[in-house]
């Protein structure tokens, strides 16, 4: 059935590739996603599966943040609360732990 719509369409529309397009796509593809991946899978080896996710998380509050600069577009209070609450979660999850201390006393051995 799918691969039948393209029959049913009186035309197909004409396509004109310009060498700028094609290049914002190559360059998304090799700059915007290899890039990014690279880092991620390091991130991932350095840190760890946890810590690492929490990049993920960043997505659309860079979203907004780059949609607010660069197309001016509004931001309500609700999404700025929303900003807050990822980047609250991520830096919970990233906290370190402090180590625990070894106690004074040593638990009684069943060998005693």
């Amino acid at each position: 059935m799918l691969f039948a719509i393209p029959l049913a369409a009186p035309s197909l529309p004409s396509i004109h590739f310009h060498w700028v397009s094609m290049a914002a796509v190559i360059g998304l593809g090799a700059i915007g996603t290899g890039v990014a991946y690279t880092l991620y899978y390091y991130v991932m080896n350095t840190l760890g599966a946890v810590r690492a996710a929490g990049v993920t998380y960043l997505v659309p509050v860079t979203a907004v943040f780059w949609g607010a600069f660069l197309l001016n577009e509004t931001v309500s209070v609700s999404v700025v609360a929303g900003g807050i609450v990822i980047l609250a979660g991520i830096l919970l999850v990233n906290l370190r732990r402090a180590p625990r201390r070894e106690s004074a006393v040593e638990p009684d051995s069943a060998a005693a």
